[in-house]
C-alpha cells in the first residue's frame, strides 16, 4: 500500500511541476507506474571504500535527471543511497 502511495505522490508532483522523466526503455514518461519508478532506480550503483576506521560512500557515475526527479518528488535527499549505515 505504501509503495502505491509513493506513485500517486510522484504522478501528482510531476503533473503540477509539468515534467517528464525516461523511464525504461528510453520511453518518456509523465504518469510513471511504480514498476517504472522501481525500474529507473535499478541503474543505481554504489561503491564502498574503507580506509582503516573510516568507510566513505560514493556514487559510480551521478544519477541521472530522471532519478533526481522522483527523489525530489517523494522529499527524499539524493545521498539516502551513500549515507552510512549508522543514519538507520
Amino acid at each position: 500500500m505504501s509503495l502505491s502511495v509513493a506513485e500517486y505522490v510522484v504522478r501528482r508532483e510531476m503533473a503540477k511541476n509539468e515534467e517528464v522523466i525516461i523511464g525504461p526503455g528510453k520511453v518518456k514518461m509523465t504518469r510513471p507506474t511504480l514498476v517504472a519508478i522501481y525500474q529507473i532506480f535499478y541503474s543505481v550503483q554504489t561503491i564502498v571504500y574503507h580506509a582503516g576506521a573510516q568507510t566513505q560512500r560514493d556514487f559510480t557515475r551521478p544519477i541521472n535527471n530522471s532519478i533526481k526527479t522522483v527523489l525530489r518528488c517523494l522529499g527524499i535527499s539524493e545521498n539516502i543511497f551513500i549515507r552510512s549505515r549508522t543514519y538507520f
